[in-house]
């Protein structure tokens, strides 16, 4: 997918005007009347948020090398588990129950065509 393509599709899917179809992980997931071809799927907003910065950051280091950001394709994006942030709940009688999160690192290479 072209980069401009993608920034435009993540603000819509930001702005809750188009949902990203489930292809994998689709139990228990509402319809979207939206959707060709895939009855589910969500809006993502968090998520958009997160690859529209990854993207904006593909963008700028496009121009700043003076390639051009119309012809630019994304050939890879990825993202792997990252570190794990440990916390802990106290519980009752000297107990605690853990509350770990973990982080998500993404990449995108983007190549002009």
């Amino acid at each position: 997918m072209s980069l401009t393509k993608a920034i435009g599709l993540l603000e819509q899917v930001e702005s809750k005007e188009m949902p990203v179809a489930f292809r994998r992980h689709k139990l228990k997931v509402g319809h979207r009347s939206e959707l060709q071809g895939f009855p589910t799927g969500s809006y993502p907003v968090r998520t958009a948020k997160a690859y529209l910065g990854v993207l904006h950051n593909l963008q700028g280091n496009i121009e700043f090398k003076g390639l051009d950001p119309e012809r630019v394709k994304i050939i890879h994006a990825a993202g792997y588990a990252g570190r794990t942030v440990k916390d802990y709940y106290p519980r009752a009688f000297g107990r605690s129950s853990p509350n770990f999160h973990q982080l998500v690192h993404i990449e995108v290479v983007g190549k002009e065509v």
